[in-house]
This record gives C-alpha cells, sequence and structure tokens, in this order.
C-alpha cells in the first residue's frame, strides 16, 4: 500500500484541491432551490393576480365610458332629427280651441 505524505495529499497533487462540499440541513428538510423556487413562484403569481385584476378593473371603466359617450351621441342624434311635433300639435289644439270660441 502506498504511503501518504503527511499532509494528507497524493503525490502530485497539492495541498487543498481537495474540496468537500459543504451541506446545510433545513428545519423543513427541504432544499434552498426547492424553497426559492416554491417563493418566486408565490411572489409571481401575486403580481400576476394584482396586474390582472388592475387591466380589468380599468378596461371596465374605459368600456363603460365608451358606453355612456356613444349614449351620449345617438340621443343628441336622435333629439336633432325628430322635430318639436308637440309645438304641432299645440298649435292646433290652440285652432280647435279657437274655433270652439268663434262658434259660441
Amino acid at each position: 500500500m502506498p504511503s501518504l505524505p503527511e499532509d494528507g495529499t497524493k503525490k502530485g497533487e497539492e495541498r487543498g484541491s481537495q474540496i468537500t462540499p459543504v451541506v446545510q440541513e433545513f428545519s423543513m428538510g427541504a432544499p434552498l432551490w426547492l424553497k426559492f423556487a416554491g417563493f418566486t413562484c408565490l411572489l409571481l403569481s401575486f403580481f400576476l393576480v394584482v396586474l390582472g385584476m388592475t387591466s380589468s378593473r380599468l378596461a371596465q371603466q374605459e368600456i363603460n365610458s365608451q358606453i355612456n359617450n356613444m349614449g351620449r351621441k345617438l340621443v343628441y342624434f336622435v333629439g336633432v332629427q325628430i322635430g318639436p311635433f308637440w309645438l304641432d300639435l299645440i298649435e292646433e289644439h290652440r285652432k280647435k280651441s279657437r274655433k270652439k270660441w268663434k262658434k259660441n
């Protein structure tokens, strides 16, 4: 069996080239990458939900605004197209009532 030098390295190997992995145990027992991935997923999901709700609210407000504007335009258009027919009715009623008074 070959003998090792006193510092524990093989021939041709430098001291300090041996790397020992450092493994930390966490109380939950889950690896750090899994915790980080879960946290990132939750954070991303939260921001996407907030963004979706904000976008939906803004879109609904814009749709309501467009509907109101279109309604105003339609009412104005109809009001311009339809003449004040009640003025004609009032005038006819006045003529009829004058004829009645003249007969009496």
